[in-house]
């Protein structure tokens, strides 16, 4: 999981935009973008709005909760074939390789 901008929601939380890279073996993968919220208490609110280069994957949205190192997203999709999830953050790996991360200007999902 990619967050690629962040920036302080209207209910002190934290509005976030990014991706999921997801990998089933060779027969569910793709790029899922996000746009969502974080609240005070660490539970999320996302919602899938784009797919690109996938195969056996849908829009979603995830509820959850968020570890308390803001590192590990465990919760659930709703759509499709509804299960659970865990999900690492991915995003300090890409700054470190040179990804900047973007400010958060949340538009129709895109930063």
């Amino acid at each position: 999981m990619t967050i690629m901008c962040e920036s302080e929601s209207e209910n002190g939380g934290t509005d976030i935009a990014g991706y999921f890279d997801w990998a089933n073996g060779d027969t569910n993968f793709g790029r899922e973008f996000f746009s969502g919220t974080i609240g005070k208490n660490l539970e999320f609110d996302l919602h899938g709005f784009a797919l690109q280069d996938s195969h056996s994957i849908i829009n979603a949205t995830y509820l959850g909760t968020l570890s308390s190192d803001h590192q590990i997203f465990d919760g659930e999709w709703l759509e499709g074939r509804p299960g659970v999830f865990t999900a690492s953050r991915s995003d300090r790996e890409a700054r470190a390789e040179g990804f900047e991360q973007l400010p958060c200007t949340l538009q129709n999902g895109i930063s």
